[in-house]
Order: C-alpha cells, then sequence, then structure tokens
C-alpha cells in the first residue's frame, strides 16, 4: 500500500513539474473561446451573467456558456485585477492536469493486476493534452471531473457502498455546471447498472444518482428560467449545433460552404450564412438568445425530414470525423495523429481481446458509443479537442493492449 501510495504521489508531482514546464517556459499565445473572457468582463464589472453570444450582435443575458468555467475566469480576472493575465486559471490547469494523471492510474488499478503506471505515462507523453493546460477552454477541468466520476463509479460498482454512489451523483451534479455533456456519461452509468441490475442494484440507487445532480444544478435552472421565460437545463445552443452540422451547405464541421465551396476561414462561412436571417427575421422581431436557438431546431428539424439522405450521409462523415480528422481543421502538430494511432490501435486490440467479458470495459464501450453518436448528430468542430475527453479510457485501454500484447508475445518465445 506505501508503494502504491508513493507512486501516487509520485505521478501527480512529476505531472505538476512537467505541466509547469510546459505552461511558464515552453509558453505560446493564449488562446480562447471568446465567449468566455466576454461574459467573465462583465460579471466583473457588475453587469452580470451576459455576453454578444454565438453570432455576437446584441449585448444581453446569456447561457451560451457553461456557467463553472465562466466563474473561475472572471474569479481570475478579479483577483489579479487584470483581464489579460490567466496565471489562476493555469494554476487551475495544471493540478486538473496532474490530478487527472493520478486518476488514470488509479482507474488503471482496478483493472490492471501489474504495470498501472503505463497508463498515465501514455497520458504524460500524450502531446494534445497540454495544449489545454495553456489555452483558456474548460476541456481540462472537465476530463478531470468525468474520470473522478468513472472511478468513484467503478469503485462502487465493486463495493456497491452507497456512500460512493452518492459522491459520485455529487461530482456528476457539480461537473454539469463544468460542461452538461457529462450527462451522457452519467447515462451510461445508469445504463450500466440496469445491464448489471442482477448484483443488487436498487431502484433507490437510480433515483439517488437521478436526484443528487438535479438539486446540484437547480438553482442555475432557476436563473436560466428568469432569464429566459422558458425551460433551458444548463445552457443554450442545441440548435446551434444541431443546425451547424446538418443544413443544406454543412460540412459536418464548424465550416459552411459559400457558393459550393468550403472558405479557409470557418468565420466567413457562418457570417454569410446567418446574417440573412439575422437582418431579416431575429434582430426586428427582437428574438431571444432561446428563440433563436429555438428556431434553428425547427431548422434542423425541417433539414432532417426533407433531406433525410443528406442527412444520414453527414451521420456518417460526422462520426468518422470524429475518430479520425477532417482537412479543414489541420492539427497544430503532426504528431498528434502519430500519438493518437498508436493508441486507437492498441485499444482496439483490449476491445478485440477482451470483448465484453469485462464489465469496466463494457462501461467505457457505452461512453464510447453514446458520446461519439451525439457528435454525429451535432457537429465536429474541431479535429481532435471534443475527442480528447474520452481519449483518457482510450489510453487505458490501449495500456492493457500494450500489456497483453507483450506478455503474448514472450510466452510465444518460451514455447
Amino acid at each position: 500500500m506505501k508503494k502504491v501510495n508513493l507512486l501516487l504521489y509520485f505521478i501527480f508531482f512529476a505531472s505538476i513539474a512537467v505541466a509547469s514546464v510546459f505552461v511558464f517556459l515552453f509558453f505560446h499565445p493564449v488562446q480562447m473561446v471568446y465567449e468566455y473572457s466576454d461574459i467573465a468582463i462583465n460579471l466583473v464589472q457588475g453587469k452580470g451573467f451576459v455576453g454578444l453570444g454565438f453570432f455576437k450582435y446584441a449585448l444581453r443575458p446569456t447561457s451560451l456558456m457553461n456557467p463553472a468555467y465562466v466563474f473561475v475566469i472572471a474569479l481570475n480576472y478579479f483577483l489579479l485585477n487584470n483581464n489579460t493575465s490567466y496565471l489562476l486559471v493555469h494554476l487551475l490547469q495544471i493540478f486538473s492536469f496532474s490530478f487527472s494523471a493520478v486518476l488514470i492510474c488509479l482507474i488503471s488499478m482496478q483493472l490492471f493486476k501489474r504495470f498501472y503506471w503505463i497508463s498515465p505515462l501514455i497520458y504524460l507523453a500524450y502531446l494534445p493534452f497540454y495544449n489545454f493546460i495553456y489555452d483558456i477552454w474548460d476541456i481540462n477541468l472537465f476530463i478531470s471531473f468525468s474520470l473522478l466520476s468513472i472511478y468513484l463509479y467503478i469503485v462502487y460498482f465493486k463495493t456497491l457502498n452507497p456512500k460512493i454512489l452518492i459522491y459520485t451523483a455529487i461530482v456528476i451534479g457539480i461537473a454539469l455546471l463544468v460542461n452538461p455533456i457529462i450527462a451522457f456519461f452519467a447515462f451510461c452509468f445508469l445504463l450500466h447498472m440496469y445491464i448489471y441490475r442482477k448484483r443488487g442494484f436498487s431502484k433507490k440507487s437510480f433515483l439517488v444518482f437521478i436526484i443528487i445532480p438535479l438539486l446540484i444544478v437547480l438553482p442555475w435552472m432557476i436563473r436560466n428560467y428568469l432569464v429566459h421565460k422558458n425551460f433551458v437545463f444548463i445552457r443554450t445552443g442545441l440548435g446551434i449545433n444541431l443546425y451547424l452540422g446538418n443544413n443544406p451547405v454543412a460540412t459536418g464541421t464548424r465550416y459552411l460552404k459559400i457558393n459550393g465551396v468550403v472558405p479557409k476561414d470557418f468565420n466567413l462561412g457562418t457570417r454569410h450564412h446567418f446574417m440573412g436571417v439575422i437582418l431579416r427575421e431575429w434582430k426586428p422581431k427582437g428574438y431571444s438568445e432561446y428563440e433563436e436557438d429555438k428556431y434553428l431546431f425547427r431548422e434542423f428539424l425541417f433539414f432532417l425530414f426533407n433531406h433525410p439522405l443528406q442527412f444520414i450521409k453527414l451521420f456518417f462523415i460526422k462520426f468518422y470525423y470524429f475518430w479520425w480528422r477532417h482537412n479543414f481543421n489541420p492539427d497544430p502538430n503532426p504528431f498528434y495523429m502519430v500519438e493518437y494511432s498508436i493508441v486507437l490501435v492498441f485499444a482496439l486490440y483490449a476491445m478485440i481481446r477482451e470483448r465484453l467479458v469485462n464489465p469496466v470495459f463494457n462501461l467505457f464501450y457505452m461512453i464510447f458509443i453514446v458520446y461519439s453518436l451525439f457528435f454525429a448528430l451535432t457537429v465536429v468542430m474541431f479535429n481532435w479537442r471534443y475527442r480528447l475527453i474520452i481519449t483518457p479510457l482510450l489510453i487505458i485501454l490501449a495500456s492493457w493492449g500494450i500489456i497483453d500484447f507483450v506478455r503474448r508475445l514472450r510466452n510465444r518465445k518460451h514455447v
């Protein structure tokens, strides 16, 4: 046990050291989603949770961005008295990156008898993660919460300790405010419990898992209702994402065609496509953010029912883009695809070798399927950024695959 604790401490502090070197010595210009800083600055100035939104034409109360990370940035601006420095955010992201390395090791310990240190080692060598230690985005923080929820759920699955289930539900509730896509993980946990219900999962466990997260996000849901006079769970934007990925000039990415040609700058396509409806309908009628999102959701449904073949084609294109890449948004480093290819090959090897025997691996498969189908339905804006959220699970599978492959290779030599 002491050796295990020493290993975890070593992984944590080694990760902090590596991440700190990357951030403070090999830094590059900060990249961030404009909407985060826009709302955060308004919060610090006492204007409330308001922003210009996705289309940047009206300053108003918004629910477009996930609230937790906006408040983190606002706190950074407030404490540093500076809206250009992100020192506190970077420190938080160094911590969350390092915490994720520990969680990957802990999850691996639940699956491997030995060599569980391989998973965090691959994680530390995986270059794309470092982009989101320095860049201002919620992915790094969200990965920590998602891994923590998975680790706690695995422990609960093995022990059926009700306290662990409550802790898992609390983590899910907090994570919803970081990124509501954690709801797909929660859905997979519930489905997993149902499939393995003979282990003794009760109806109470299902209720606890649903009620606690809802209670945590309830204050934000009430705020959203007061702002929009309609039910908005955590954020708006579902209509935007569904329509961006499913319309007559869609490519399956954030790049929209102009006269059949995809512009090099995605802003040209979106501005060209949406400016007409903004000037013709939304602005004159005084559409709220909620009404705009609802309008785009109706347009998505119109496309779905009137162009079903194109919708199906785009669905499979986006599924491919999610798991591989598209040419509209080049990777900043060509080595990214090399690393991902190696991880993917050994993860697939583990899936083939283990099939559906291991219940924890089955949970991973559910998450892969549900998560990738969501992006196949909506839009794959970037090549690798959203896939990064489930990459730690691929790394754990790949580690198992490497261990098994080497073991079988050694056994073959001794025959």
